[in-house]
């Protein structure tokens, strides 16, 4: 039994790539274990009569990659869990080892070093609000964000060396962003560069936008496994909903419990096409957020999803989303 192809490292865990192997005898049984790069055994899958076989991992990297928003109060690079995974695959009567092959969450291959940024257009950001920027790095490398207004100075905004190859991400908050500009709340465009060992490698531009006080914002799995946000302001509705798990007794009916859970309605307003192109991601994202104002993060599902483009300056989006878990009362 040999193995005669493995995925490009950086591969898409979505994507098609398979470990190929071929020289088998077909008259006795095969099996190929999955491990995580730390030897952890994910599973096995056995094989018969074949002398050949192509094997996939799609269905053991979903149990390793679980993209999930990070809320910050400053600027800072961060290695979250979750963005990407390495596995090997132990073979044959010999158990004989793959190469370690690393996967990510992005629906494309990438090779290392390289920006994860599905869309280009600038982001708006307000008071209490922070973003991400994801980027592909290996170990041993000096990463530094820094931004400026306009064509003024370049001010430093984080720093840190990779100790991990993989996934990092730039947690970008707003705080940081206004100290570089003196006309707060005045749609004001900040410009983030982020350098790799010196070099530039990606750039993102953020507006410092007005805050919603009754916005609604949400986050969700870009097509390059990145959160994407935004924040609905649009006559935002939200609702609490409940209902009562009773059972019957000998006496009657008896209550066990009270389950409830919040549902919101939001609306885009208008958008411009490059808007609703990123916004319109949301509505295929395996995964979808509530972020609150006090920082915290509700997982939730998309009952109902509208995008509507009518003409060049007219694209709106509109969601229907509640809690993923109800919320149980004794």
């Amino acid at each position: 039994m040999r193995l005669f192809k493995s995925p490009y490292s950086y591969s898409s865990a979505s994507g098609n790539d398979l470990f190929r192997f071929d020289s088998i005898d077909s008259t006795k049984p095969v099996e190929v274990a999955f491990h995580t790069a730390d030897g952890t055994l994910l599973g096995t899958r056995r094989y018969y009569g074949r002398t050949s076989v192509d094997v996939s991992p799609r269905a053991f990297l979903r149990t390793l990659l679980s993209p999930t928003p990070v809320v910050v109060d400053s600027t800072l690079f961060l290695r979250p869990v979750g963005r990407d995974a390495a596995i090997y695959l132990r073979y044959g009567l010999q158990q004989l080892h793959s190469p370690v092959v690393g996967f990510t969450a992005s629906r494309h291959h990438h090779d290392s070093p390289a920006p994860l940024v599905a869309h280009a257009e600038p982001r708006r950001l307000a008071e209490g609000e922070c973003d991400e920027v994801a980027i592909l790095v290996e170990s041993g490398v000096m990463l530094q964000a820094r931004g400026r207004i306009g064509a003024g100075e370049w001010s430093e905004l984080a720093r840190m060396g990779t100790s991990e190859s993989g996934v990092h991400i730039l947690a970008v908050a707003y705080a940081d962003l206004l100290t570089l500009t003196d006309q707060p709340h005045s749609e004001q465009r900040v410009e983030v560069e982020i350098l790799a060992d010196g070099e530039v490698l990606c750039g993102v531009d953020y507006i410092l936008a007005e805050s919603e006080p009754q916005g609604v914002r949400v986050a969700w799995v870009d097509s390059e496994g990145a959160i994407a946000y935004h924040t609905f302001g649009h006559l935002p509705e939200c609702e609490l909903l409940s209902s009562r798990v009773v059972v019957e007794a000998g006496s009657g009916v008896e209550s066990l419990a009270v389950e409830s859970w919040r549902r919101w309605r939001v609306e885009s307003g208008r958008l411009s096409a490059a808007e609703w192109e990123r916004l319109s991601e949301a509505l295929g994202s395996p995964r979808l957020w509530v972020v609150e104002r006090d920082g915290g993060v509700v997982e939730v599902v998309a009952e109902e999803s509208r995008a509507v483009a009518t003409g060049p300056l007219s694209h709106t989006l509109s969601l229907t989303l509640r809690e993923a878990r109800k919320q149980q009362h004794l």
